[in-house]
């Protein structure tokens, strides 16, 4: 081969191991990035948001209900399509009749990704309706007790003011 083929040759694939470590660097940095977001997020629901959730299940409980706080890890579905991790209160008021799971009343704290999680409400009940969506889309940084709070309020107000 000559000298100035095997020059050419040889800068195309230069050019191309650069162009390819580039991808793997920048996939490695999202990747950290989003296992750094998912363990400030885990933090986050460990010392703010389930304490606020086990006190208002307490509260519920000394009155009859039933109450759980659950959370899930971040998973993979079958495609690889992304399962978010997230923390839920939900709630069985007392008297309700017995539904599927989804008709139960709940606020969820949903790991988006990018630093941002967004919360999810139901006020379903069985044989009896209600809502079901977001509830707001925030940083991280902005959760707090007084929120959580809030938002459990508001979806406890809205459900059983027609239970």
């Amino acid at each position: 081969m000559e000298a100035k083929t095997k020059a050419k040759i040889t800068g195309i694939l230069d050019a191309f191991d650069a162009k390819k470590e580039r991808a793997r660097e920048e996939s490695e940095k999202r990747t950290s990035d989003h296992e750094l977001f998912l363990e400030r997020f885990k933090e986050k629901c460990l010392t703010v948001v389930r304490p606020v959730m086990e006190e208002i299940a307490e509260a519920l409980k000394e009155r009859g209900h039933r109450a759980e706080v659950t959370e899930s890890n971040e998973t993979m579905d079958h495609d690889k399509k992304r399962i978010p991790a997230q923390i839920m209160l939900t709630f069985f008021p007392a008297g309700a009749k017995s539904g599927a799971s989804y008709d139960r009343p709940q606020l969820s704290l949903v790991a988006k990704g990018a630093n941002r999680v967004y919360f999810h409400e139901s006020t379903m009940l069985p044989s009896s309706g209600g809502h079901a969506g977001s509830a707001g889309e925030f940083n991280l940084d902005e959760i707090d007790a007084g929120l959580v709070t809030s938002k459990i309020v508001t979806v406890l107000e809205q459900t059983l003011a027609r239970g």
